[in-house]
């Protein structure tokens, strides 16, 4: 889709210049990040390509896009969410398949994603839905449960909260859309420091390597494109390919998964194109953030506040996308549109709040760094692959660093939470490089390592807070 708008760009003269200014803005420095990254031969052209896309995309939805063709939306969400649950039902070889359903390039949280903003379209036009019509709609509720995604419910609620402010004066619509926007944020903190701080997960790894890469690379971070890796495989990745990065220190090695973003915007953005790319990028989502604010047409703010709260743990905004941020930023300029002169007079004020929106989406990154490590151990590496199998060998590597001796003990805890040791090995003090293999029984749902430091001659976790890591099983 993203391509196919490119076209639009032919329209760039009809844009005012109070919007033509930020977009040649975020174009120059996403430029002069990717000079600034450490393989700028290939950011710099693969940034310049994703600057047009994303301004194709404005400029379609400014010049062609309409509120009214929301119905040919609405039914192609349906189809395509009638082809995951068959799919999903003919390899389960059940009408519920239990594990999480996907369709070609998108993910269950895609999916999901996809549910919740069918639902939105549906809540919106509910008192004139017909009776069949609104029977379709157990479609993506059964989607939105079968995807397993809490982002996906979290930008239902957020957005139909917004549908629901449509009545107010517009100062009120304004301030609530705000705070259905921010405080997800807020409670994310809450959330994630209540699963404890010596919990290592998976997330926490990606936040913390991409907060290592922003380190190494502040400027122009790794460039656009080039960090997935880097926050897959941490500095073992960046030492190989690149001496800039040499300085990047304390990242964990995270799988399973080859995933390619971070989890959350304000650490991909910085991750990967710097402070200068950043910069940029509050630019243009500082425009989404007004449309989402001003817009007069409630459904187009209910999808943007949606599409934007999911990016507290994913990145759904960076094109090309599978987490459809191509209508996103087809529904920005469609929105841009709508706001009129009096409304385009507030573009100035893109800045300001585009760095809100980071700052604030910013917060969750707190649990990462609340993640105690006991004193005296450095990981550097925890490995275990994303298959395995009940009652079957599983493998797990660990590479650490240790100022004394530990015990690296892996657990299997069962789907209430109930765990017990099934294997383990002893850490020396120094470095360490050790395969531990488990064989996970039948009521595993997920491994758990658990790192404890030594005292004497016995265990004593009392003296220092282990660090967890686990993988669930599928």
């Amino acid at each position: 889709m993203s391509v196919l708008t490119l076209p639009a760009l032919r329209g760039w003269a009809q844009l005012p210049a109070a919007l033509q200014v930020p977009l040649v803005l975020f174009a120059a420095l996403q430029g002069l990040a990717a000079v600034f990254s450490p393989w700028w031969p290939w950011a710099l052209p693969l940034g310049l390509g994703r600057v047009l896309l994303l301004i194709a995309l404005l400029l379609w939805g400014w010049q062609r896009a309409r509120v009214a063709w929301r119905h040919h939306l609405y039914a192609g969400f349906l189809w395509v969410l009638a082809a995951a649950y068959l799919t999903g039902a003919v390899s389960a070889s059940t009408l519920w398949p239990y594990r999480e359903i996907g369709l070609l390039y998108l993910s269950s949280t895609a999916l999901g994603l996809m549910a919740a903003l069918t639902l939105l379209i549906a809540l919106w036009d509910w008192p004139a839905l017909g009776a069949r019509h609104k029977a379709l709609l157990a479609l993506p509720m059964l989607l939105l449960v079968l995807a397993g995604s809490r982002t996906a419910w979290l930008a239902l609620l957020v957005g139909a909260t917004v549908l629901a402010l449509h009545r107010l004066p517009l100062a009120c619509r304004t301030l609530g859309r705000a705070l259905a926007v921010g405080i997800p944020a807020a409670l994310s903190v809450l959330l994630l420091l209540n699963e404890g701080p010596d919990r290592l997960s998976e997330r926490t790894g990606l936040w913390r390597n991409a907060s290592a890469v922003a380190q190494a690379s502040p400027w122009g971070g790794a460039g656009s494109y080039q960090l997935g890796r880097l926050i897959s495989y941490g500095c073992a990745d960046a030492e190989r390919h690149a001496a800039s990065l040499q300085g990047c220190e304390g990242p964990l090695q995270v799988l399973p998964a080859p995933w390619t973003f971070a989890h959350n915007l304000s650490a991909h953005l910085l991750a990967e194109t710097g402070i200068i790319g950043t910069t940029g990028w509050l630019l243009v989502l500082g425009l989404s953030v007004l449309v989402c604010l001003r817009t007069p047409h409630p459904l187009v703010a209910a999808c943007l506040a949606a599409l934007l709260s999911s990016n507290l743990f994913d990145n759904t905004l960076l094109l090309p996308s599978g987490f459809h941020a191509e209508l996103f930023w087809v529904l920005t300029g469609l929105g841009l549109r709508g706001l009129g002169r009096p409304g385009l007079r507030l573009v100035p004020l893109s800045l300001p709040l585009g760095l809100a929106l980071c700052l604030l989406y910013a917060l969750p990154l707190r649990s990462a760094e609340q993640t105690r490590l006991w004193p005296g151990l450095r990981l550097t590496a925890v490995y275990g692959l994303p298959q395995a199998e009940r009652d079957q060998p599983y493998a797990i590597y660990v590479a650490a660093e240790l100022d004394q001796q530990g015990y690296m003990d892996v657990q299997s805890c069962s789907p209430e939470g109930i765990c017990r040791r099934i294997g383990g090995a002893v850490l020396a003090a120094g470095p360490v490089k050790t395969w531990v293999t488990v064989r996970p029984p039948q009521d595993t749902g997920t491994v758990r390592v658990v790192f404890t430091p030594f005292a004497g001659q016995g265990l004593a976790g009392a003296l220092g807070p282990a660090v967890a890591w686990q993988v669930r099983l599928e």
